[in-house]
């Protein structure tokens, strides 16, 4: 296993408390964001 793979299986993952899809990260921003939430409001 490579260690980008290795960083990747072992990252921890967030459930979004409204809807339960997986949490994003982004560089910018400083708390985890859910994706539908984008989608919801367009």
């Amino acid at each position: 296993m490579t260690p980008q793979n290795q960083l990747t299986a072992t990252a921890k993952q967030f459930p979004c408390g409204a809807c339960g899809a997986k949490l994003e990260y982004a560089p910018s921003a400083s708390t985890l964001k859910c994706p539908l939430e984008t989608v919801a409001m367009a």
